[in-house]
């Protein structure tokens, strides 16, 4: 994803640097509100029906897509707010 030109890599505290994270979160943390409920929901229904390992697996894995699409996200800004690529 190209960061736009008016993106100052050099500071990160900059507004348009700030604005540019914020942007970048924005799409993330809408897909999680999203998909947060539909989990739990399903999650509880396993719970429900005695299924609790089969609950805990969904949620723990529900969990490491989440932390691992995060990280790769914030490597992404890292590398163009530290490297300035």
């Amino acid at each position: 994803m190209a960061v736009p030109s008016s993106v100052s890599c050099s500071t990160s505290e900059s507004e348009s640097g700030v604005r540019y994270v914020r942007e970048q979160w924005a799409a993330f943390q809408n897909s999680l509100l999203e998909s947060a409920y539909q989990v739990a929901r399903e999650a509880r229904g396993l719970l429900d029906n005695g299924l609790g390992e089969k609950a805990s697996r969904l949620l723990t894995d529900y969990m490491h897509d989440n932390s691992a699409e995060m990280l790769t996200r914030l490597g992404r800004m890292l590398k163009i707010f530290v490297d300035g690529s």
